[in-house]
Order: C-alpha cells, then structure tokens, then sequence
C-alpha cells in the first residue's frame, strides 16, 4: 500500500492500516517526505501553468491553445526579411522568459481570476501536487 498523508485524518487511516496488518508475511514500511525542486527551470514552470489552464479554468480550450495566444501576445518579435517573427519560448533567453512568464500570470490573474503560482510561493507545492500527473 502507497499512501500520501498530508492531513492527520491520513495519519489515523495509515495507523490503523498498520494495527490491523497480519504478520504472516514481512513487509517493509518506508515513510519520506515528498520535496520538490525549489524552483523548476522556466520552460517546465511554463507548461505546469498551461496544464493547469487547460484543465481548471473552465474555458474549453487545450495548453497548446494557451501557449499559440500566449506566444503571439507576449513573445518577443524578431525581424526577418522586415517582418517581426514571434519568437517560440525554446529561443527565448532567460530575461526574455521571465517577462513572457510574468505576462501569463498577470493574464491569468487578470482576465481569467486564475491563479499561477511560481516556486517561490508558499503554496507551489500543492499547486504542483495537483496538476504533475496531467504533465
């Protein structure tokens, strides 16, 4: 049995799991605290933030939908052959990234009253929790 205890109901249920085991076989009990990188590298912070988008923010449209509008509102421009070319986040420095990373937060915040926290935020680790089985 794998458990995720993260309240003290989880505690109890996970004790008394152990009280009412049998003992006619051995068993191995390990217990580790979860920790996550401190922060993720840009690019993945990126699309953990579209993930949850796509799945929470009730507007029916997919991450890959969220980061075309998102590249073509906030990217930088490059001009070829005078035309101003968006840039695609994989060709973005990192100062580029982070104001293109803090244009989506604020859109969200904004437009949508959708929260996109970063790693730095007391509650990136539930936030995390919540949406790395949808990466």
């Amino acid at each position: 049995m794998k458990q995720l205890l993260k309240s003290e109901a989880d505690k109890q249920k996970a004790i008394k799991y152990i009280q009412n085991m049998e003992l006619n076989k051995a068993h191995r009990l390990t217990i580790d605290v979860i920790r996550y990188k401190r922060s993720l590298d840009q690019n993945s912070l990126l699309w953990l933030w579209l993930t949850a988008l796509e799945k929470d923010s009730e507007t029916g449209y997919f991450k890959d939908d969220f980061y075309q509008m998102f590249l073509e509102l906030f990217a930088p421009r490059k001009l070829v052959f005078e035309k101003a070319c968006i840039i695609s986040s994989s060709k973005m420095n990192t100062l580029e990234m982070t104001r293109f990373l803090n244009s989506v937060k604020d859109w969200a915040i904004i437009n949508l009253n959708f929260e996109l926290p970063d790693p730095k935020e007391k509650h990136f680790n539930d936030f995390l929790e919540h949406y790395k089985d949808f990466l």
